[in-house]
C-alpha cells in the first residue's frame, strides 16, 4: 500500500528543535508473509514531500492568479502555437466572438477571428515571425462589423526559437469612427477655408479698388479745398496788412479771426491727407543734402511771433552747420509738431531745442516747462484724434494727429521719437534721424 499522511512530529529532544513541525510525508508499506500468506511483517518506507507539496500549492495559487488576471483583461488575449492554433483564450475573448471555449480552442485564430479559410493579408503574426519582435495591425471584421487593433507578441523558448505568439485584441470601432468624424470635419473645414480664402481674396481686390479711389480722393482734395483756402488766407493777409485800405478796429479783429481760422483749417486738411497718405503708404519723399541746422533755425524763428505773445523764452543749441541728407520738409513737420506741442503747453519759463551729432545720427531734443504727462497719459500720446485733457485747463486746439504724423514720418525716415515727462514739471520729446537715409549706423 502506498499514502500520503499529514502530522505533526513529536518533540525530538536530540534534534534542536523547539515545538512540534509539521511535515507531509509519502509512505509505501510492503507486507512480509510467512510460506502459508500469512502477513507477519512489514516494511514501511516513507519519504518527506513537504517542500515538493508547497511548491505545488504556489504553483496552483500562480496559476489562480495569472487565470484571474488572464480573465480580467479589458482585451482580447489569444494563447497560440506556432501553426496559429488557439491554446487558450480569455473570457472577454468568449464573450466578444460569441462562443464557449470548446469552440474555440484547438481552431485557427483566423477561423475565430475573421471566419477565413486562411490568414488574413498583413498579419501581424507573419510579420513576428520575420521580425521577431511585437507587432501590430488595424483590420476590420465584416462578420462582427467592427474595427480591431491585433497587437501579436512571439513567445520563444529556452532555444531562443519562436513556439508560438501571444495576441491582444482590442476593438477601436468608436475610435475610428471618431477619426472618420474627425477627417470629415476636416475636409469640411478646409472647403470652407477655401471658400473664404476666395472670398477674402475677392475682398483684398474690392479693398485695393477702393485705396485707389481714396488715393484720387486725396489727391483731388488736395487741390480742391487748399486752392481756394490759401486763397482766402492770402487775401485775408493783404487786407490784414494794410494793402487793400485802412481798416477799422472791429473789421482787423474779424479778419484776424478769419485768417486764424483759415489757418487752422488748411492745417487740418494738411493732416487728414498726411494720415490718409502714411495709411495708404502712398508717402513720396524728396531725399537731397542740405544743412539741418538752418531747418531748424527757420523753425525757431517761425515761432518767435507765439513765444513773445506768451512770454517765454526760446533757447537753441545747434551747431554752426550739419549736413544731413533725407526729406527736408518731413523732418522740418516733425520738429515744427514738437516744438508747437511744448509752446502750447507752456505758460510759463522756456522751451529748448537742442540738436547734436551721435554715431552717425542727428538728435534733436525739444524741452519745455509745461504741465507734463501724467503715466497713464502715455499710452495715448501717439494715437490718431487723441487729446490730452487736464483738469481745470481749456482744452487746446489741434486735430490731435499731430504726434500720430510726427511719429509715422519718422519711422518712415528710419528713425523713432521718443518722450520723457513728468506731470507739472515740463516734457521732453527727442526724435532721432540718421544723417543719411537708409543708411542708419546700427
Amino acid at each position: 500500500a502506498r499514502f500520503t499522511i499529514d502530522y505533526d512530529l513529536p518533540r525530538v529532544e536530540h534534534v534542536k528543535v523547539k515545538g512540534a513541525t509539521h511535515r507531509i510525508l509519502d509512505v509505501i508499506i510492503s507486507p512480509i508473509k510467512d510460506m502459508h500468506g500469512k502477513v507477519i511483517n512489514a516494511i514501511v518506507q516513507h519519504k518527506d514531500i513537504t517542500e515538493r507539496r508547497k511548491a505545488e500549492e504556489l504553483l496552483q495559487k500562480s496559476e489562480k492568479k495569472w487565470i484571474n488576471s488572464f480573465n480580467s483583461l479589458e482585451d482580447v488575449m489569444l494563447i497560440t502555437d506556432l501553426d496559429c492554433v488557439i491554446e487558450n483564450i480569455n473570457d472577454i475573448g468568449l464573450k466578444l466572438f460569441g462562443k464557449i471555449r470548446e469552440e474555440v480552442i484547438g481552431k485557427k485564430c483566423y477561423q475565430v477571428i475573421h471566419n477565413l479559410d486562411a490568414p488574413v493579408e498583413h498579419c501581424p503574426f507573419q510579420r513576428t515571425l520575420k521580425t521577431r519582435n511585437v507587432e501590430s495591425v488595424d483590420l476590420y471584421d465584416k462578420t462582427f462589423d467592427k474595427y480591431f487593433n491585433v497587437k501579436s507578441s512571439p513567445i520563444f523558448n529556452k532555444g531562443n526559437e519562436i513556439v508560438g505568439h501571444v495576441d491582444l485584441i482590442r476593438d477601436i470601432t468608436e475610435r475610428k469612427k471618431a477619426e472618420a468624424e474627425l477627417q470629415k470635419a476636416r475636409d469640411t473645414l478646409e472647403i470652407k477655408v477655401m471658400e473664404r480664402t476666395e472670398e477674402l481674396h475677392d475682398a483684398n481686390i474690392r479693398l485695393k479698388e477702393l485705396g485707389s479711389l481714396k488715393s484720387a480722393f486725396i489727391s483731388s482734395m488736395s487741390h480742391e479745398l487748399r486752392t481756394p483756402l490759401n486763397s482766402i488766407i492770402g487775401f485775408t493777409g493783404i487786407m490784414l496788412q494794410g494793402m487793400a485800405g485802412e481798416l477799422t478796429g472791429e473789421q482787423r479783429r474779424q479778419l484776424t479771426i478769419v485768417k486764424k481760422s483759415g489757418d487752422h483749417l488748411l492745417a487740418l486738411i494738411s493732416d487728414v491727407i498726411d494720415v490718409s497718405r502714411i495709411e495708404a503708404n502712398h508717402i513720396e519723399l524728396d531725399v537731397k543734402e542740405f544743412d539741418f541746422s538752418d531747418m531748424v533755425r527757420d523753425v525757431r524763428d517761425s515761432f518767435k511771433i507765439t513765444i513773445d505773445e506768451k512770454g517765454l523764452k526760446l533757447v537753441l543749441e545747434v551747431p554752426e552747420k550739419l549736413m544731413v541728407e533725407s526729406d527736408e520738409r518731413r523732418m522740418k513737420q516733425v520738429i515744427m509738431n514738437l516744438v508747437s506741442n511744448a509752446v502750447k503747453f507752456t505758460d510759463e519759463g522756456a522751451v529748448k531745442i537742442r540738436v547734436v551729432e551721435v554715431n552717425g545720427k542727428v538728435e534733436v531734443a525739444v524741452e519745455d516747462t509745461g504741465i507734463g504727462l501724467k503715466d497713464e497719459d502715455m499710452t495715448r500720446l501717439f494715437k490718431q484724434f487723441s487729446r490730452i485733457l487736464v483738469e481745470g485747463r481749456q482744452i487746446e486746439k489741434g486735430t490731435g494727429l499731430g504726434l500720430y504724423i510726427s511719429k509715422k514720418v519718422s519711422e518712415l525716415l528710419g528713425g523713432e521719437v521718443k518722450v520723457e515727462s513728468t506731470f507739472g514739471v515740463g516734457s521732453t520729446f527727442t526724435v532721432v534721424f540718421p544723417l543719411r537715409y537708409g543708411k542708419v549706423k546700427r
